[in-house]
């Protein structure tokens, strides 16, 4: 799959985005680490999906659970209150991004096959549920 411009400008949004939330997280709960994590994860996946299309990926009707989760826990971890909005938001993402976690976990599969590391091999298959 090759990216375009802003989709590769979207990758690195959201890996930034995933890595300063996990910071914040492992740093205690470190409330501006998790924000602009937050911040940049959301504005990753935007410029990733095209903004109609990420309106329209989070605004369908059996999604809006998961959505208004997400969205809460953003908001609660933005207003100084990063326990709670950590548990939403690990909630929200997990309803939201669920259906795609099979496919990841296949392709960290192959890409740990391809580099020649078996050992995490098993424990990819245990995710996957095989």
């Amino acid at each position: 799959m090759i990216l375009a411009g802003p989709q590769k400008f979207g990758a690195a949004l959201t890996g930034a985005g995933i890595f300063f939330f996990v910071v914040g997280v492992m740093l205690f709960l470190d409330k501006g680490l998790m924000a602009v994590g937050n911040l940049l994860f959301v504005s990753g996946i935007t410029f990733l999906l095209t903004p109609s299309r990420t309106v329209a990926f989070f605004s369908r009707r059996d999604r809006l659970s998961s959505t208004a989760c997400f969205l809460s826990g953003i908001v609660l971890v933005l207003i100084r209150w990063p326990f709670v909005g950590l548990v939403l938001e690990v909630f929200g993402v997990f309803n939201l991004f669920g259906p795609f976690l099979p496919t990841v976990l296949g392709f960290m599969k192959g890409l740990l096959v391809s580099m020649g590391l078996n050992i995490g091999r098993s424990s990819v298959d245990y995710m996957r549920g095989r």
